[in-house]
């Protein structure tokens, strides 16, 4: 058979990925942060 049409992910890749979804929840968790702070943009 030839290579798999989904690769195998290794544990660097698991982690990589692990930590790109925390980043981005921080991320979404600080610009609701913002949001609440500053209701209207631009700041007239």
């Amino acid at each position: 058979m030839g290579s798999p049409i989904i690769p195998y992910a290794t544990v660097d890749d698991v982690q990589h990925y692990l930590r790109m979804v925390i980043v981005l929840r921080e991320t979404q968790r600080i610009m609701t942060e913002i949001d609440v702070l500053i209701p209207s943009w631009p700041i007239t």
